[in-house]
């Protein structure tokens, strides 16, 4: 690391104890990961009863020559601490010269760290399939099955669209604002290390530039699917031709059918219902169902909060749905939470059984021409639409009513007098009737010879 050396001191925070939990966590699961050499300057930081005072300023030496590391090994090792979440390292440029500070924090339970998908899929890559199955089966927590149809409330039914008339707007942004533009495919969701993946494939004879043509169509597949760069890495080794190549409509295909799965009312470790019962969980909390929803909205990719939606209704992802909401994430301009806030809108609030590619063109078509970016920006311009709907309403009832009081004041022919002619005037109308008959006589007498 630039601006480390040796000669540097340190000070380190560290948690009160260790449980039996956290000791079998780390054993079972993070050490696979970080390997040996982290295990053990972790554990030895944990455990040495010679450094509990935080404010003592330690030295490097020490701690590496207890252990057996070199300089390079121990950054190596406090690298892979810190890519894990067991430690945070901070920088201090004191006058007496630059001091760092370790901050070591306990690990995750066996549970939490498989049902985050990023980091049970690296912990695959490590132990192989069959070892994570064992991991995972003598992990679990096992639910009781009930008999009956689960008739519980999801937390879309505790929203609705008048609620959203309150959710702030964006810091420093507008709906009518200029905003600039970021293609879906370079977005921070959408990124992918590409180094990782690289190396990960080499052993599998896949060219960095086979990987590289391929980039944009898989930073699509990770904004949809929100599958992680490692998963994406596993699915390339399945999905290989016999030459090497990527096949990306087998990679499309498999990650459909794992949308497709609709029979999760009973499963264990379901995410549509964790997502949900984590949305219940951090509302009940501390924040409100809006907070929450945009929070998700924010987060998910589509094809899982789609299947979110559908799983609460009973009903599936269709794969015609999953085509273009991917031609969608094509467009520049269109983010995954963009995405998500119209189905959300289409799905929950009109209460569309089904989404066609007109309907959602149209949609996303109108929002990019209304210079909405974002989730709360699309929130906004549909609550700024609805408003505008009513009070169009409003005035074309008021137009029907007052029109109706105009057909209803009607003349009163009944009551009129009509006053009769003199003898004089009806004398006067005769003639001109006999004239008028005159003149028109010869015409008659012609056309009939």
């Amino acid at each position: 690391m630039t601006g480390f050396n040796l000669q540097q001191r340190y000070q380190l925070l560290r948690p009160n104890t260790l449980t039996n939990s956290d000791l079998k966590a780390l054993t079972t699961v993070y050490l696979p990961i970080i390997g040996s050499q982290a295990f053990t300057l972790y554990l030895t930081w944990v455990t040495s009863t010679q450094m509990q005072d935080p404010k003592v300023a330690y030295q490097h030496p020490d701690i590496i020559d207890q252990i057996g590391l070199s300089q390079q090994t121990f950054l190596e090792a406090r690298g892979r601490l810190e890519s894990l979440g067991l430690m945070q390292t901070y920088r201090q440029d004191l006058t007496q010269g630059t001091r760092w500070v370790y901050q070591l924090r306990p690990p995750i339970s066996i549970s939490e760290f498989l049902a985050d998908k990023t980091l049970a899929s690296l912990l695959v890559h490590y132990v192989g399939d069959e070892a994570m199955t064992q991991i995972f089966t003598t992990s679990k927590t096992v639910l009781t099955e009930v008999v009956g149809d689960n008739v519980s409330q999801s937390f879309f039914d505790l929203i609705d669209q008048e609620r959203f008339k309150q959710l702030p707007k964006a810091p420093g942004q507008s709906v009518t604002s200029s905003v600039s533009r970021i293609d879906t495919r370079k977005s921070k969701q959408a990124q992918l290390d590409m180094g990782l993946m690289t190396q990960m494939l080499a052993s599998f004879n896949v060219k960095a530039s086979d990987l590289s043509r391929y980039e944009d169509e898989l930073c699509i597949m990770k904004a949809l699917y929100g599958v992680t760069d490692v998963e994406l890495v596993r699915l390339v080794q399945q999905c290989l031709t016999i030459d090497h190549q990527l096949d990306l409509k087998a990679m499309r295909s498999s990650l459909q059918q794992d949308t497709f799965k609709i029979d999760r009312k009973n499963k264990v470790g379901d995410p549509y219902a964790q997502a949900d019962a984590s949305m219940r969980e951090v509302r009940s909390e501390s924040e409100s169902a809006q907070a929450t929803l945009l929070k998700f909205v924010k987060t998910m990719a589509p094809s899982q909060f789609l299947g979110m939606i559908r799983q609460q209704k009973g009903g599936f992802v269709a794969s015609n749905e999953l085509t273009v909401l991917e031609e969608l994430l094509q467009i520049k301009g269109i983010t995954p939470e963009m995405i998500n806030v119209m189905l959300y809108q289409l799905s929950i609030v009109e209460k569309r059984t089904t989404l066609n590619r007109s309907i959602m063109q149209a949609v996303l078509n109108d929002w990019l021409q209304a210079q909405v970016s974002n989730a709360p920006e699309a929130f906004q311009y549909l609550q700024q639409r609805q408003q505008q709907r009513q009070a169009q309403g409003g005035s074309s009832k008021r137009r029907i009513t007052n029109s109706s009081k105009i057909r209803k004041q009607r003349p009163n022919w009944e009551a009129q007098t009509i006053k009769s002619a003199s003898v004089e005037e009806q004398r006067r109308v005769m003639e001109r009737l006999n004239k008028i008959r005159a003149r028109r006589q010869p015409s008659i007498e012609e056309a009939q010879s």
